[in-house]
């Protein structure tokens, strides 16, 4: 690479080529585009020519190519500024795509994860097929579009959000600790789970077939955990007697309006909430 200057953040360089930073991220892994020039661990630099390389790769990318085709066409050292002489080629060159008969539990899959990490409305298309190496193209042979694929990866998102803190749930004989526990994970995933609600909810309004049923099946997996514990600590003589089911509702609900005041702004943390939690326990 020639002499480079280095002037731009990755958020500058996102906004000037349109292409989101986690896709970027990505690009670096795959080795689609020169390295920064890093600062330190968290800050590093970018120069025109990562410019023309993204650019570059989206015009590819908006026709269709997948990013294991574009790979084979750096490695062959072929001109990233010559975008017609290569565009013309591009019919020939995908029909040999090893990624060509990608299988939608694939898609579905790495759509999950991502909706997971990132939630519905940061999420771009690009960032999923990107994971996969696939174009746009592919993905529309199997979704209509975003959201499409995305109610139909709302069961698995939730498995994945709380797969780090099941064990540790699972583990805690304490009924308290066990409650809190719960709390404590629903307020972190919160950010991402909200996206779900909030659609679904909107949704509901509308004339969409089986919304309503799906919000509430997602909507008991929340309350079902809860309700399970209220009735073993009744049964323990750990917590007054009543409606469990009932009680279980109330209890996410509070839970949501909780971690919905804690991520609106930095005033108050997960430990507030959790002492608050405890201090209005309804245990004897």
């Amino acid at each position: 690479m020639e002499k480079l200057l280095f002037y731009m953040k990755i958020s500058d360089l996102s906004q000037k080529s349109g292409v989101s930073r986690y896709s970027i991220h990505h690009y670096l892994r795959l080795g689609l585009l020169p390295e920064p020039q890093r600062k330190n661990k968290t800050m590093a630099y970018y120069g025109q020519e990562h410019l023309e390389r993204l650019l570059w790769i989206k015009r590819f990318r908006d026709q269709g190519v997948s990013l294991y085709v574009i790979q084979q066409m750096l490695s062959q050292n072929m001109n990233p500024t010559d975008l017609g002489h290569e565009a013309a080629r591009l019919p020939a060159v995908r029909q040999g795509g090893k990624n060509k008969a990608i299988k939608k539990k694939q898609l579905i899959e790495t759509a999950s994860k991502v909706f997971s990490e990132k939630g519905y409305h940061r999420t771009s298309i690009s960032d999923i097929t990107d994971q996969l190496g696939i174009g746009k193209s592919t993905f529309y042979l199997y979704f209509k579009n975003k959201k499409d694929l995305f109610f139909i990866c709302i069961d698995s998102i939730f498995d994945h959000l709380w797969k780090e803190d099941f064990e540790r749930i699972r583990e805690e004989k304490n009924f308290a600790l066990k409650l809190a526990l719960r709390g404590e994970a629903f307020i972190r995933v919160y950010p991402r789970i909200r996206d779900i609600l909030q659609m679904m909810r909107g949704a509901l309004g509308g004339k969409e077939d089986g919304m309503a049923t799906k919000y509430n099946e997602i909507y008991a997996k929340l309350v079902r955990p809860v309700k399970r514990d209220l009735q073993k600590g009744m049964e323990q003589g750990l917590i007054r007697q009543g409606d469990p089911d009932l009680l279980a509702y109330i209890l996410v609900g509070m839970a949501e309006a909780l971690a919905y005041r804690i991520h609106l702004d930095d005033k108050y943390s997960i430990n507030d909430a959790m002492a608050l939690m405890r201090q209005y326990r309804l245990l004897r």
